[in-house]
């Protein structure tokens, strides 16, 4: 080794502790694992791993403070759980349409459309939720605008009202409704796909059915964006009777927001005219009672009250429009009365069989005659709403010979029995 002393610089042993030459100290070296001398340093490979312990420990410190001072995240789930409660309670109106069932509104459920933040306040939100309503007839939509915020690490929300409502039709227009609208599928019927006669004449269904009509929903198959629906229709015109069906398509119509009727497609029959419902036996209601004064000073009778016609349509020429029918009712077969009464001495019931009468289907609200005796007459008046009435005359025969009607009595018929005989043909 070379001597430590700068002004020497000798090659001295590698044991000694002083220099021969200059008599300078030499350092001892510390001894090694084998007892050798060796110069001690630090290692880098413990150097990098302290660092990494003391990033670590760094680290772990500011995720901890992180947590302790991270707020709540508001969720979807969350945000439903808090609202449904209300949004469940709310009364919802159900739109106004044409085809639309008037019955309340139910609650169905929620959804979030959104959640934004607020600029420069994270502690507040604003949701959009939308929520479904719905009756038998038509879903609606609201669209809820919400703003939630935190208070003691919790979220709240502010009180909310709707920002928008959308609606369509969830099922069948409601068989009230159809029915209750015979009269414009006729109107229609009337002005797009006119029925003829087989003469060539165009018939009025309004005419034929008007608002005497009854009604049967037979298919309703109309769903969210239209469909069709079938229905039977029947009415008495008269003493004639019309039945048939009509087929009614739908859509909708985005501009009105409702379901609308494009077409209506009649039965073939629809006009077609049929007396069975004439056929069968018919009783009299009193309703009204007449005397002439100017034969005698005559008091009422009601004699007819108590002994109402009854009158029998056995079998019907539709081609002849004549009937053959039985005839029961009271003549008055007594004079002049001081008071009125309830009957009179000379008061007769008398009966008529097979009797061949002509029937008049267009005098409707007209009174015509149908039969005659020296002592009295039949009249029958066929109201265009279907009803069918009666009016007794009973004549009085001057001494020029002459008949006169003395009393006249009025009867509402009924119906009250049906013939199994079918109409002639």
């Amino acid at each position: 080794m070379q001597c430590p002393n700068p002004t020497c610089g000798k090659q001295i042993a590698d044991n000694a502790a002083f220099c021969p030459y200059c008599g300078g100290k030499v350092p001892v070296a510390a001894p090694d694992a084998g007892g050798g001398r060796r110069k001690v340093r630090a290692r880098g490979p413990l150097v990098a791993g302290a660092v990494i312990v003391a990033v670590a420990l760094i680290a772990a410190v500011a995720f901890g403070i992180a947590q302790i001072t991270a707020k709540p995240q508001l969720s979807e789930e969350a945000v439903i759980e808090a609202l449904e409660p209300e949004l469940a309670s709310k009364e919802v109106e159900p739109p106004t349409g044409t085809w639309f069932a008037s019955e309340p509104l139910e609650y169905v459920s929620s959804q979030v459309d959104s959640i934004s933040e607020v600029h420069n306040a994270d502690d507040r939100k604003v949701v959009i939720v939308k929520s479904a309503y719905e009756n038998v007839s038509v879903t609606v939509t609201v669209t809820y605008e919400n703003v939630f915020y935190l208070e003691d690490d919790a979220w709240q929300y502010q009180p909310f009202s709707p920002v928008e409502q959308t609606y369509v039709p969830s099922g069948h227009i409601a068989d009230e409704a159809l029915i209750e609208h015979v009269p414009s599928f006729l109107e229609f019927v009337d002005e797009e796909h006119p029925v003829t006669e087989p003469d060539g004449d165009e018939v009025s269904l309004m005419e034929l059915y008007g608002e005497s009509f009854q009604a049967e929903v037979l298919d309703n198959s109309i769903g969210e964006s239209g469909g069709s629906a079938t229905l039977a229709i029947s009415a008495m015109h008269g003493i004639s009777s019309y039945a048939g069906e009509v087929e009614v398509s739908f859509d909708w119509d985005y501009d009105a927001g409702d379901l609308t009727f494009v077409d209506v497609r009649p039965s073939d029959d629809i006009a077609l005219a049929s007396f069975d419902g004439l056929l069968g036996t018919w009783t009299g209601e009193f309703y009204e009672e007449e005397h002439n004064d100017s034969i005698y000073n005559l008091a009422a009778c009601y004699g007819g009250r108590a002994n109402p016609p009854s009158i029998t349509f056995k079998s019907i020429d539709e081609q002849a429009m004549t009937a053959v029918i039985d005839i029961t009712c009271l003549v008055h077969g007594h004079g002049s009365l001081d008071n009125p009464a309830d009957s009179a001495e000379g008061d007769e019931v008398i009966t008529v069989n097979d009797v061949l009468i002509t029937l008049e289907p267009d005098r409707l609200d007209d009174w015509y005659q149908v039969y005659e005796q020296e002592r009295y007459r039949v009249f029958i008046q066929t109201g265009s709403d279907g009803t069918l009435r009666v009016k007794i005359e009973t004549m009085y025969i001057h001494d020029t010979g002459r008949g006169q009607a003395w009393r006249t009595d009025y009867f509402t018929m009924t119906r009250v029995d049906s013939s199994e005989e079918a109409p002639a043909a």
